[in-house]
C-alpha cells in the first residue's frame, strides 16, 4: 500500500536514531506507548492509519508537533521528546497509565455494547411475539399478511 500524510510521517520518525544512535524499533516504541508492535508496523507500511488517540500518543513520545503529524504542517518539533533522553521516567509513566485508561474505556465499551446486544434480541422476540399475536386475532382479517 501507498504510504501518504501520517503514514509517512510515521516512518520518518522511526527512521530517526534514538538517543543510543540507533533507528527506533517497533517493539521499543510498543513497550513504551503501549500501542501494538504490529499496529506501529502498520502504521509504518501504511496499510492502516492511526486512530487521534494514538497518532497523538505518537506525537508526545517522538517530541512532534500535533499539527506536523497529523497534516504536515508547521514545526515539526516543539516539545521534547519522551522517548528519547535519559529523563523519560515519569513521562513513559503517564504514558502508560493514558494506555490503561485506553484499555479500562475499551473494556466498559465492550460490556455496553454487549448489554446492547442482549436488549436488541430481547426487543425482537418481544416484537415476533407481537407479529404472532396479532396475526392470530380473529378480527384482523387479511392483516397477517401485513405484518
Amino acid at each position: 500500500m501507498e504510504e501518504k500524510g501520517i503514514n509517512k510521517r510515521i516512518k520518518q520518525l522511526f527512521e530517526m536514531n534514538n538517543a543510543e544512535n540507533k533507528p527506533y524499533t517497533s517493539s521499543s516504541v510498543s513497550k513504551a506507548t503501549g500501542i501494538g508492535r504490529v499496529t506501529l508496523d502498520n502504521y509504518r507500511s501504511g496499510s492502516q492509519k492511526p486512530s487521534a488517540y494514538n497518532a497523538s500518543i505518537i506525537a508526545d513520545y517522538f517530541g512532534v508537533s500535533y499539527e506536523w503529524l497529523f497534516a504536515g504542517r508547521g514545526e515539526m518539533y516543539d516539545k521534547k521528546p519522551l522517548g528519547n533522553g535519559a529523563d523519560t521516567k515519569i513521562p513513559l509513566e503517564i504514558v502508560k497509565m493514558m494506555h490503561e485508561e485506553r484499555i479500562r474505556h475499551y473494556e466498559e465499551n465492550k460490556i455496553l455494547l454487549e448489554e446492547i446486544q442482549k436488549l436488541s434480541q430481547t426487543v425482537q422476540q418481544q416484537m415476533d411475539e407481537l407479529k404472532k399475536m396479532h396475526a392470530q386475532k380473529e378480527d384482523c382479517a387479511g392483516c397477517a399478511d401485513a405484518v
